[in-house]
């Protein structure tokens, strides 16, 4: 974040008494508003790094 300090987040994230249900709510309202009610937004973690010029989506030098 633009113009905060990393002890104060940590302390935010870390320390402070919030409740992450609320945090979760408000981050639904915001993607609702941005992408549209009912949209997802999925994170793919499973793929695997690219090796070699032959892999898929590897351009040629």
């Amino acid at each position: 974040m633009a113009g905060s300090h990393y002890q104060r987040l940590h302390h935010m994230l870390s320390e402070s008494n919030w409740s992450r249900a609320e945090v979760r709510q408000q981050l639904i309202v915001d993607a609702n508003a941005h992408f549209g009610h009912g949209a997802a937004l999925v994170f793919d973690e499973s793929a695997f790094a690219k090796k070699g010029d032959k892999s898929i989506g590897i351009g040629s030098p």
